[in-house]
């Protein structure tokens, strides 16, 4: 899968863009994920490509009182396929916790959602040689919350917060030591 994610990036004339010069072969799994307001846009104009489109973060809970959240139920009536969850950016801004995280986990695949859980340790945690506890700790939450048949229908996705933004690449053997430690778990 190759999963992009706009952040709080983007337009309706990118979206054209992307739309009407962005294409796959199928060979390959890609996924969108742009702010909420453009998911729409997109699922329309990708209808007919093998190009999905998903959402940043839902709610922990479908509706109710939760000003300027999505519910995951929205998310797959706007049309979005997967949804973020755990990104890196939710935990260390938003105070997002396993705990949440796990709930969210759960809320999307009870609405339809494929869940893209991302997991991954700081610079701090990597160098305390850390890495693989926290690894373990973020999808053992799901574990405990949802069980190991949850990730059938699931994606986990590795990301280095220590690499992200600071020039400094997480190398091949890294990336495969942490995708063996996940596939174990």
């Amino acid at each position: 899968m190759v999963a992009a994610n706009w952040k709080m990036n983007g337009s309706r004339a990118i979206c054209r863009e992307f739309v009407e010069h962005f294409d796959v072969d199928g060979s390959v799994d890609v996924v969108f994920f742009p702010p909420f307001l453009y998911t729409s846009m997109l699922m329309e104009g990708f209808v007919s490509r093998s190009i999905s489109v998903g959402v940043q973060d839902v709610c922990h809970v479908n509706s109710g009182a939760y000003t300027g959240e999505i519910g995951a139920e929205m998310a797959v009536d706007s049309g979005a396929t997967y949804s973020l969850v755990g990104h890196s950016e939710r935990r260390s801004l938003f105070g997002e916790t396993d705990g949440l995280i796990a709930e969210k986990f759960t809320t999307c695949q009870q609405a339809g959602l494929t869940p893209v859980l991302c997991v991954g340790e700081s610079r701090e945690e990597r160098l305390d040689g850390r890495a693989e506890s926290v690894v373990a700790k973020q999808i053992g939450s799901i574990l405990r919350t949802a069980g190991i048949k949850a990730f059938a229908n699931a994606v986990i996705a590795y990301e280095p917060v220590w690499a992200i933004g600071t020039g400094v690449n997480a190398k091949p053997k890294q990336v495969e030591d942490t995708h063996l430690q996940i596939n174990e778990l």
